[in-house]
């Protein structure tokens, strides 16, 4: 797997250590000469100091095979631009960060589902443990062999009309179904259940292999 992050800061930092621990390629561009430094000190990536929204910077990340594209630089402009580049070059996995609520929803108007907004998030968690909900233990989870992961039901999805049983029986790891989401409402699995587009399914996982 190959990963091209836009925006070297704690974001891209913290993402591209992560991906390292499971011998994921990364390659990370930023405009900031020391960041880059400090960014090829602290990982393994491959680190290209220039301007994400600039073609030729774009071309040397080698976009063209990336099978993500995270835009995690500090402007929504810029991230939302990058990731306007990457879907028009063929990317089809976009994460972009955006933190305006204008951004955000043209964003969404453009197509883009799998959005970012820290602060959104970063609410809703310390909301969370003010109700007395422990929510953010629930995305701690110290094994690096288990992750929480949220797998989108679309057109392309392999497991569009099937019963949810079907993601257990696909996948190599071991897999626990925890909820289905629908148009905001929540689903107990069922082993049975066929899968819907548009359909969210929240899966915990003991992984032996990163991808199904």
């Amino acid at each position: 797997m190959y990963v091209v992050i836009a925006g070297g800061g704690a974001t891209g930092l913290i993402l591209a250590q992560r991906l390292e621990k499971k011998n994921i390629d990364v390659t990370i561009i930023e405009k900031d000469v020391e960041r880059c430094d400090e960014l090829l000190m602290r990982t393994r990536a491959h680190v290209i100091r220039g301007d994400a929204t600039d073609p030729e910077v774009l071309e040397e990340a080698e976009i063209t095979r990336a099978d993500y594209l995270v835009c995690v630089t500090g402007d929504d402009k810029t991230n939302l631009l990058v990731a306007t580049i990457g879907m028009h070059i063929g990317v089809e996995n976009i994460i972009v960060r955006v933190e305006h609520p204008t951004y955000e929803k043209i964003a969404r108007e453009m197509g883009f589902k799998n959005l970012i907004n820290p602060a959104e998030i970063g609410a809703t968690m310390i909301e969370s443990v003010i109700r007395g909900i422990r929510v953010i233990e629930m995305f701690r989870i110290e094994d690096d062999s288990v992750d929480m992961e949220e797998i989108t039901i679309d057109e392309k999805s392999i497991f569009k009309d099937k019963p949810l049983k079907y993601i257990l029986e696909k996948s190599k790891d071991t897999v626990y179904p925890l909820m289905i989401l629908r148009n905001g409402e929540i689903i107990i699995p069922d082993p049975n259940y066929r899968l819907k587009v548009g359909e969210k399914v929240w899966v915990l996982r003991k992984r032996r292999r990163f991808l199904f």
